[in-house]
């Protein structure tokens, strides 16, 4: 696992273990701590252990490629869940991503924003990428121009405070200003929040958040105007079941498979839709 923390990794681990526990099989559990370096450790810890497939939940960037790659070359069954790497061929289960930024962007769009600042947290995967992807698309498809300054893919989550404010108040402060935040997920939600009402912002007056996951420190549903709610507990069983199937079966006849599940969409009614609908218009 890249960490261990919140919901999203929490009902990952069930549908794993019970998958496992159903067919008889032991599961070994290595937390990565968001550490390319501890990952490669892990990795290393997991064969000797003689395990008889992995299950990985990437951590962000490619560092550990060569490993991967190695272990695929040996015949060692994996499947990546909730990210993967593009450029191996493996099994992967993933929430659907690009859906997650076209939807939740229609979702702001559709309540009277056109000025939409994306907030990120991590960078280097294939989920946030994914992400960007589906919010840039909405943005074209419902003819609003791309403000570079607001769909800029960088990290905010591992700023220092007086940094993120200062990002903040920069785009607050210029003729873009957003109606809206769409952070990537739950903790960045979080940060931006706090960040938001310590410049004086009110929320659900003068700006909007949405989230593009319901992964956070604690509920966060309260916070945003829309979420998107991953089926964590449904990628870990479909992982487990692809992984299981490989061991039990002859894996190298198996052609790889990519699943990609469907996820919900919480929106809160809420009466300050109006108070938007000039944003557009001003675009």
């Amino acid at each position: 696992m890249n960490e261990i923390r919140g919901r999203h990794t929490a009902g990952i681990l069930r549908g794993i273990e019970q998958v496992c526990r159903d067919a008889g099989y032991r599961l070994f559990l290595f937390d990565s701590n968001g550490s390319a370096q501890t990952e490669a450790l892990n990795l290393k810890r997991a064969i000797d252990s003689k395990v008889a497939g992995l299950i990985v939940f990437p951590v962000e960037g490619d560092s550990n490629e060569c490993h991967f790659s190695r272990l695929i070359r040996g015949g060692l069954p994996i499947v990546m869940v909730d990210r993967y790497y593009p450029s191996l061929t493996t099994d992967a289960v993933v929430p659907n991503n690009f859906d997650i930024g076209y939807r939740l962007t229609e979702c702001l769009i559709e309540r009277g924003h056109c000025r939409i600042a994306t907030i990120w947290g991590e960078t280097k995967c294939t989920s946030i990428q994914d992400r960007l992807s589906g919010h840039r698309q909405a943005l074209v498809d419902n003819g609003i121009p791309l403000i570079p300054e607001l769909i800029t893919l960088r990290s905010y989550d591992w700023q220092p405070q007086s940094k993120r404010r200062e990002m903040l108040q920069s785009i607050l402060e210029a003729s873009y200003r957003p109606t809206a935040f769409l952070c990537s997920n739950g903790y960045t939600m979080a940060l931006v929040a706090s960040d938001l009402v310590k410049l004086g912002v009110k929320l659900f007056e003068d700006a909007e958040l949405a989230g593009m996951d319901d992964v956070g420190p604690y509920d966060l549903l309260p916070l945003a105007t829309v979420a998107a709610i991953l089926p964590s507990f449904e990628m870990g069983s479909e992982a487990a079941k692809l992984l299981l199937a490989r061991i039990e079966q002859n894996n190298s006849i198996l052609h790889s498979r990519q699943l990609v599940l469907p996820v919900k969409i919480f929106q809160k009614e809420s009466a300050s839709v109006h108070l938007h609908a000039t944003a557009r218009e001003g675009a």
